[in-house]
């Protein structure tokens, strides 16, 4: 279990985290894939995009970053669950869109 925190730059983990939710943020802005995106997906944010949704995301995000930080040094099995548990959090705060 210790494979899971020690030999982890935090700091890298919390930058790659944060950059990739913002690069997620402006692909889906409202001036460049945004509209296109809100009308296949037959989604209209009037009042932006719901925060709990936004939440999930980025805890989805930052899981999923923690296991790219690990995956030199973790176990198979730990992986594995870390994959199930990013994968979740990102299908579940993908449903509150909607």
């Amino acid at each position: 279990m210790e494979l899971l925190y020690t030999n982890v730059n935090w700091l890298v983990i919390g930058i790659g985290a944060a950059l990739s939710f913002a690069l997620g943020g402006f692909w889906y802005w409202s001036k460049l894939f945004g509209p296109g995106w809100n009308k296949g997906s037959n989604i209209s944010p009037t009042n932006g995009h719901p925060l709990p949704a936004l939440i999930v995301q980025a805890m989805g995000t930052f899981l999923l970053a923690w296991l790219i930080g690990i995956a030199a040094t973790a176990a198979v099995w730990w992986v594995a669950a870390l994959i199930i548990l990013a994968v979740a959090n990102t299908l579940a705060g993908g449903c509150m869109f909607s």
